[in-house]
């Protein structure tokens, strides 16, 4: 079989590469927007960590240095 016309070739394959990309990336922001989300609740309800992962609690102490070094600026 001979491709007379790859630029055809070249725009079915791009098509398809930002379809996937944009699935995957859809995916991403939704999974990080409930993250976000959960650890926001937990910070207004007042739970103090108490059901937030080891992981989730690192990344708390690091915001609030960073908040504490920009204040202080």
């Amino acid at each position: 079989m001979t491709v007379t016309q790859p630029f055809v070739v070249c725009m079915v394959v791009g098509a398809m590469t930002f379809l996937i990309a944009k699935s995957f990336l859809n995916i991403f922001s939704f999974s990080m927007d409930a993250i976000l989300q959960s650890f926001l609740l937990d910070e207004a309800m007042g739970f103090a960590g108490v059901a937030r992962p080891d992981s989730m609690a690192d990344f708390k102490e690091k915001v609030e240095k960073r908040t504490k070094s920009v204040v202080e600026k």
